[in-house]
C-alpha cells in the first residue's frame, strides 16, 4: 500500500513540474537601443557593439546581421548603395517605394546575404544593415527597428 501511494505521488510530481513547464511564461526578449536605432535582440542572440557598428550573431553562428551608421558625408544613399554592392560583388541595387536600396552577394565564403541601405540624406545619415546565413528570427529582429534620435 505505501509503495503504491509513493508511485501515486511520484506521478503527481512529474506531471505537476510538466504542466508548469508547459504553462510557464517564456522569456520575451527586450527592446534595446544601440545609437540611433532601438530593436529588439531575440534572445540568444549576441551583440557586439563598436562606435558605428553592431553586429548581432545568432546562436550557433547561423546567421549574422551587421549594421553600420554613419554619416553619408556629401553622398546620396544611391552613390553609397552603388560604391558598397561593388565593393562586396554584389548585384545592382535596387530602390523601393520608400527610397531605401536593397541588392545581394555572397561573402567571402560563398554563403548568400543581402545588404539593406537606409537613411536621410537631409540629415546627412545612412543606415547599412548586411545579412549573412539564414535564421527564422531575421525577419523579426528587422522587422522590430525602429528610429532611437
Amino acid at each position: 500500500m505505501e509503495k503504491k501511494l509513493v508511485r501515486k505521488v511520484s506521478v503527481f510530481l512529474v506531471l505537476a513540474a510538466a504542466f508548469a513547464f508547459a504553462f510557464a511564461p517564456v522569456a520575451e526578449a527586450a527592446r534595446q537601443t544601440f545609437g540611433p536605432i532601438s530593436l529588439v535582440v531575440p534572445n540568444g542572440w549576441q551583440v557586439t557593439e563598436e562606435e558605428t557598428q553592431l553586429t548581432f550573431t545568432a546562436p550557433g553562428n547561423v546567421a549574422v546581421v551587421s549594421v553600420i551608421f554613419d554619416e553619408l558625408e556629401g553622398s546620396t544613399l544611391k552613390e553609397l548603395a552603388e560604391g558598397v554592392a561593388t565593393s562586396l560583388n554584389g548585384s545592382a541595387p535596387v530602390m523601393d517605394s520608400d527610397g531605401d536600396f536593397s541588392f545581394t552577394f555572397k561573402n567571402e565564403h560563398g554563403v548568400d546575404a543581402f545588404a539593406i541601405i537606409t537613411g536621410d540624406e537631409a540629415k546627412d545619415f545612412f543606415v547599412l544593415w548586411l545579412v549573412v546565413g539564414e535564421h527564422p528570427e531575421v525577419a523579426a529582429l528587422l522587422g522590430s527597428v525602429e528610429e532611437a534620435r
